[in-house]
């Protein structure tokens, strides 16, 4: 709900889903622009969410948000070294969100361009 409110004041429209199995199932229906994810989350943690999210959308650009002191960041750059994934530490700011989506939106559209 924090990072709901955080966006809507930043000008976003948001879906918040309390399970990431509801998530996955919602993408197949609604179009979404960015994917923004905590690390652990009750049944599926972030690394199998972004294996399945990628199995159907590809090149998605996506925001994974963790305060776990474990996270296996080094895991998620290997296997995701080709997609557009940005990385944050909880307590996250409306500063530090509002940036890493700026980021996250460059890199995406630029990654549109070459596309074409």
């Amino acid at each position: 709900e924090t990072y709901q409110s955080i966006l809507s004041i930043l000008g976003y429209e948001t879906f918040q889903f309390t399970s990431p199995f509801t998530a996955l199932n919602s993408m197949e229906n609604e179009h979404f622009d960015l994917l923004i994810s905590d690390y652990d989350m009750p049944g599926m943690n972030g690394l199998e969410l972004l294996r399945s999210f990628y199995s159907r959308r590809p090149g998605f650009p996506v925001i994974i948000i963790s305060g776990f002191a474990g996270f296996p960041g080094a895991m998620f750059r290997s296997e995701f070294r080709d997609q557009m994934i940005s990385f944050m530490n909880k307590p996250v700011t409306l500063k530090e969100l509002g940036r890493s989506l700026e980021v996250v939106d460059f890199f995406y559209r630029l990654s549109r361009l070459k596309l074409e």
